[in-house]
């Protein structure tokens, strides 16, 4: 995924995408600067463990069950964890989906 901020004004991505921009990895939330900025995650996101990070901020989040083949929510504590969480379970069935599908 390419986002050039400076053409649409600026680019709103779920925490999970994270950013490379001149050496500097981020979390970028939202890109409102004229910069290009390149988004990857990892191939194998979904097969990821459950991990509900080490903090007390909690807040529901979703996560792909590769055991089930499907997203669950769980309470996540605000910090660390992986990428293996999503704020919906929209997000999460878009993007595990094919976990899903191969497993039949």
């Amino acid at each position: 995924m390419l986002c050039i901020s400076e053409q649409i004004g600026s680019c709103t991505l779920p925490s999970r995408f994270l950013s490379i921009n001149f050496f500097s990895l981020s979390d970028p939330g939202n890109l409102t600067s004229n910069s290009v900025h390149f988004f990857f995650l990892p191939a194998d996101l979904c097969s990821l463990p459950l991990d509900e990070g080490d903090c007390s901020r909690f807040t529901l989040r979703w996560y792909y069950n590769q055991k089930v083949a499907e997203c669950r929510p769980f309470v996540y504590s605000g910090c660390r964890g992986n990428l293996n969480r999503f704020y919906t379970k929209e997000d999460c069935d878009l993007q595990c989906r094919h976990q899903a599908d191969s497993g039949r």
